[in-house]
C-alpha cells in the first residue's frame, strides 16, 4: 500500500482521507501491525487512480 500512496503522490494524511482511514491506520498497515479490511484494495486502487471506477 505504500508503494502504491507515493506513486500516487499521496501523503499519509491525504491517502487516509481518500480511503476514510485516519493517517495512523494508513501508517499501521503500512508497517505490517494491521491488515487491510476487506474490500479496501479497490478502493486503493480508485483513490491512487489505478483501475476503472466504479459505480
Amino acid at each position: 500500500m505504500e508503494l502504491l500512496r507515493i506513486r500516487a503522490g499521496l501523503d499519509r494524511p491525504e491517502f487516509g482521507k481518500r480511503m476514510d482511514y485516519s493517517p495512523e491506520t494508513v501508517a499501521s498497515i503500512e508497517q505490517g501491525r494491521r491488515i487491510p479490511q476487506t474490500g479496501s484494495s479497490r478502493r486503493r486502487m480508485r483513490c491512487c487512480g489505478r483501475g476503472r471506477s466504479l459505480p
